[in-house]
């Protein structure tokens, strides 16, 4: 079976075609030979689904070894060395090429792209690889003028910004630090979060700054953040051009610093390991000295000088190695270290000790003509951990004394950076203003979809069961555990029969009372007694009592009358008619009820037992309800998974409470009781 180069779904193609259909995403797939199917070639193809681009490149080597005549690996070599990714289109949902690797070779002049094409098994294939390598064409031209308007950059910045759980990186908080000195010192410096801008084309502004930086600084603190897919994209192309330079020219102006800690020299990539220079931040005496030194003697010696020396010399004479830095540098540097002391302190929350560090940073030399000094106390007074922090500040800070001191000495290009800063901050109040309305309109929504468990298939099923579950258990009441009522009907019944119906057939039909007169006039008064008793008719004392028991009289009186009026025979035939409907109509919705409980038990008896598959769809359907009601309020939340958690935890609980619910209703069904 062949994955989908782009989805990884199953590739379905006609007997003895090389295109074939996935199954999933519907895209065309070139189809390797029978027998390069499976085993590296899928590696290779998930690895290049995954943007893991240099693994993939290895493996698709491999199997040009021995295939170098199919078409589908030729197509997957050059996907991978131009990093392309498939992505769906929201307008179309078409999957449409993505170029993370913009070169200046046109893609369809690569070698690869030309042996695909000439290998293709004829021209409908042909066709597919024509089109393709044209559009990828078409977007490789247009990245490439936007790339061209790029403003050159000096140094580049490589890092991983987010580990697991979208949780900021150490290495991000130092490259940003660095980013703000080299920034200051009058570097160009490309730094993702400050350099790329949501909804742009990202791939064009790195290819340019790619291919104009004279140094990158190769940030990890961890092994394997130099194999993070975007991090090694980076760092392996400057790697391959500054290897293309040496093979090209015999020498490279380019050079590339990995900045690692908590590993050793052995354990970076070999290709970083090739490199003349690096930063062991563990065992440099001073690691950012050596740093911020090795990039300006790389710029100070036009990038021409052997690097292996400059290092040298900056590890050997430490900030001396560029002798240029006066005795009034070196107390300026005394003022700087104190204020990156101080903002440690201030990252880790510890705002007195911070502030007493960026206080003392200002009457050190330099240090009162240093805004990062005021921007520190800020930071102090507000509780604010850090520039980063800052940046989601939503507070305005334009009034605050520091503030403006911060204004009053920086430089043009500082206060362009401090206006941004209080823009941001500006905004970021607009914008938790919105988010908290906004929060609060899909907290209506999801307590919603919760108070109703959802609208899903299952959702309907669970309220058809209730419904009937607790019908059965009504009707049951009615029919078996509502005794009172059963004895009344019975009492009635017997009062007609015996006590109404019976003297009336024998008077009527014959002519002979007898002892039928005694029981029937004691079934009367007896029956017509104990009915009012039930009936709540005159029953709260003696006078009560005895009218009762007057009206009752009266009435036997009028049945006497009847009979000695010579009219019995058509009344008595008349007391048989109610009677008899009487007994049917009770007669008939007994059994009526009984035959519609009859099946109750072990219908119940089923649905309990289908109970746990029931509470899975409800609990499935609820979090897909819960998911549409707040998909659209995505953004307005910090941290949207840990409250999806909080959603989905409150819909385990709603469903439990209902699968209970519904439980005792059946339970109460199978055994018949309520």
């Amino acid at each position: 079976m062949v994955r989908c180069i782009h989805c990884g779904g199953e590739v379905l193609a006609e007997p003895g075609g090389s295109i074939g259909i996935c199954t999933r995403c519907m895209a065309e797939n070139p189809m390797p030979r029978e027998e390069v199917q499976g085993g590296v070639y899928e590696k290779a193809s998930g690895l290049l689904r995954e943007s893991r681009f240099d693994e993939a490149i290895e493996l698709f080597q491999e199997l040009l070894i021995e295939n170098p005549s199919d078409a589908a690996v030729c197509w997957g070599m050059a996907l991978s060395v131009y990093g392309i990714e498939y992505v769906e289109d929201p307008a179309t949902a078409d999957l449409l090429p993505t170029l993370h690797r913009l070169s200046t070779q046109k893609f369809s002049e690569y070698l690869y792209v030309k042996k695909a094409i000439d290998l293709a098994w004829n021209s409908l294939d042909r066709e597919f690889y024509l089109r393709q390598s044209s559009y990828i064409d078409d977007i490789q031209s247009k990245s490439l003028s936007i790339s061209g308007q790029e403003v050159p950059v000096d140094v580049f910045i490589c890092y991983k910004r987010t580990a697991e759980g979208e949780k900021r990186t150490a290495d991000s908080r130092m490259a940003a630090d660095y980013y703000r000195e080299l920034t200051r010192r009058g570097y160009q410096v490309f730094f993702a979060e400050e350099s790329l801008t949501v909804g742009e084309e990202y791939e064009p502004r790195i290819f340019a700054a790619l291919q104009s930086a004279r140094v990158m600084l190769a940030f990890a603190s961890r092994k394997e953040y130099y194999d993070a897919v975007w991090v090694r994209n980076e760092w392996s192309r400057y790697a391959d051009l500054i290897a293309q330079d040496r093979k090209e020219k015999g020498s490279t102006q380019r050079l590339l610093i990995p900045v690692y800690q908590h590993m050793g020299h052995e354990d970076l990539p070999e290709a970083l390991r090739q490199m003349d220079a690096y930063v062991e931040m563990d065992t440099s005496a001073n690691a950012r000295s050596e740093l911020l030194n090795l990039v300006a003697g790389h710029f100070a010696s036009g990038g021409t000088e052997d690097v292996s020396h400059i290092t040298r010399q900056v590890r050997e004479s430490g900030r001396q190695a560029r002798g240029e830095i006066s005795s009034e540098g070196d107390l300026k540097e005394s003022a700087e270290k104190t204020r990156i002391l101080a903002t440690v302190r201030l990252v880790n929350g510890e705002y007195k000790e911070a502030e007493k560090l960026f206080r003392r940073a200002l009457t050190q030399s330099g240090g009162k003509n240093d805004p990062e000094n005021y921007l520190g106390l800020l930071m102090c007074a507000r509780e604010i951990p850090g520039r980063e922090a800052l940046a989601r500040y939503a507070s305005p800070i334009e009034e605050d004394e520091n503030f403006k001191k911060a204004l009053a000495c920086a430089s043009e290009e500082q206060k362009k950076d401090l206006h941004k800063t209080a823009k941001t901050c500006r905004e970021n109040q607009d914008w938790e203003a919105e988010s908290r309305t906004r929060r609060d309109e899909c907290g209506r929504k999801v307590e919603g979809v919760l108070k109703t468990l959802g609208s899903s298939a299952a959702a309907g099923n669970y309220q058809q069961l209730l419904k009937q579950s607790q019908e059965y258990n009504v009707l049951r009441m009615d029919t078996r555990e509502s005794a009172q009522g059963k004895d009344l009907l019975l009492k009635i019944g017997l009062f007609l029969t015996l006590g109404v119906a019976l003297p009336l057939l024998v008077e009527g039909f014959l002519y002979e009372m007898g002892i039928v007169n005694m029981v029937s006039t004691l079934a009367f008064f007896v029956l017509l007694w104990l009915i009012m008793n039930d009936l709540m008719i005159l029953d709260t004392g003696c006078v009560t009592y005895g009218i009762r028991l007057f009206l009752m009289m009266l009435g036997y009186s009028l049945l006497i009358t009847v009979l000695e009026s010579g009219d019995a025979k058509l009344a008595g035939i008349v007391a048989l008619i109610v009677t008899v409907v009487f007994w049917a109509v009770s007669f008939a919705k007994e059994g009526g009820a009984m035959k519609k409980l009859s099946g109750t038990r072990g219908w119940a008896a089923a649905q309990r037992r289908s109970l746990p598959a029931l509470s899975e769809d409800l609990l499935a359907g609820l979090k897909t309800g819960i998911d549409q009601a707040a998909e659209p309020y995505r953004r307005y939340y910090p941290d949207f998974g840990k409250q999806q958690e909080v959603w989905y935890k409150a819909a385990e609980e709603k469903v439990a409470g209902a699968i209970n619910e519904l439980e005792a209703e059946l339970e109460a069904c199978e055994r018949g009781r309520i």
